[in-house]
């Protein structure tokens, strides 16, 4: 089995190369390296060329967002690829600290779909990030494994986790052909989600491995820039609103709802991030995709979001409404 790698660059092809040497570092040969730089323009492609001049570059005629990108160097590899090979795709901003064997191992496992490292801190090693998830869907919420979690649910030595994440996320070929790539409509977070769910629903088991570890930036949602609140709050709505039955989404589509007046209102102070998160609602309720456009609120929009203290009331008693009415957990009908 060869395990190629696709790494997405966009304004940053310093963390690019770093990433690519701990490639190196742990055996990956140039060849099975693929960097896809999603139309930069920092000038990072004659960067790359210079610094890493053996590595293959695909540059995207624009910028296609994490997952298109990622799927933009993944049709690359299939083309020339072996049946029995794996692709990992791999943000830039991390560094493969150990256990390419051991995640060869786990891939050539034909019932595991999709494979996670532990994610370890960049800036505090000791710290573990990630170590494996799940999905709560009964209240439209994210489990993450603590260490004590991760333990229980270890099998034949790998973590058993329902979701990944794509700091670095590894699949085989066959996998791939049959499940398929991340949603392109997505642009940018919860692809990872999205795919999980896939590979669950195709009768795979997704993993993490203990023995593959990488070390990971992290950046806080505090310092985030305005984009990362409008994907983050539109895509949620999108994921949730696909995989949850009708009767439960109501529910907990009133719940999200809430908190997205609330973040528009917290905002206030920020108008670029209110805006965002503002814009990120209005786009999920008319069912809009792709890239982040310019939308025009309409009354509706204008009435909840312009008013801060109207979103604000509409928050409060849109949370009233859902704790009094919710029906129990574990009525998913």
């Amino acid at each position: 089995m060869k395990i190629h790698c696709v790494v997405l660059n966009w304004n940053d092809w310093a963390s690019t190369i770093l990433c690519v040497k701990s490639l190196f570092d742990n055996g990956v040969a140039a060849e099975h390296i693929l960097i896809v730089d999603n139309a930069s323009t920092d000038g990072s492609p004659a960067c790359l060329r210079r610094e890493l001049p053996e590595v293959p570059l695909a540059v995207a005629p624009r910028n296609l967002g994490f997952a298109a990108g990622m799927n933009f160097g993944a049709r690359l590899i299939l083309e020339r690829c072996d049946e029995g090979d794996a692709i990992i795709f791999v943000n830039n901003d991390a560094l493969i600290v150990s256990g390419m064997a051991a995640l060869e191992a786990a891939l050539a496992r034909p019932d595991v779909g999709l494979v996670s490292p532990m994610i370890l801190n960049k800036e505090h090693p000791e710290n573990v990030q990630f170590q494996g998830s799940d999905y709560d869907w009964s209240r439209a919420e994210i489990i993450f494994y603590d260490q004590a979690m991760a333990a229980r649910r270890q099998v034949d030595g790998l973590i058993d986790s329902p979701r990944v994440v794509g700091a670095a996320v590894a699949a085989r070929v066959d996998f791939i052909r049959k499940v398929g790539l991340f949603d392109e409509s997505l642009f940018m977070y919860f692809e990872d989600d999205d795919l999980s769910v896939r590979a669950i629903r195709a009768g795979y088991r997704n993993v993490v491995v203990p023995g593959f570890l990488i070390a990971h930036t992290g950046k806080s949602s505090k310092d985030a820039p305005p984009h990362y609140y409008f994907y983050m709050k539109r895509n949620s709505l999108y994921f949730w609103g696909r995989y949850l039955p009708a009767g439960r989404w109501r529910w907990c589509k009133l719940r999200m709802l809430a908190d997205g007046f609330m973040n528009a209102y917290q905002w206030r102070a920020d108008p670029e991030r209110g805006k965002a998160v503002r814009e990120g609602i209005l786009s999920a309720l008319r069912g809009r995709t792709g890239f982040r456009q310019e939308l025009q609120p309409g009354l509706l929009g204008a009435l909840l979001f312009l008013n801060p203290r109207l979103s604000a009331w509409c928050a409060r008693t849109l949370c009233k409404i859902v704790k009094r009415f919710t029906p129990p957990t574990g009525d998913l009908q």
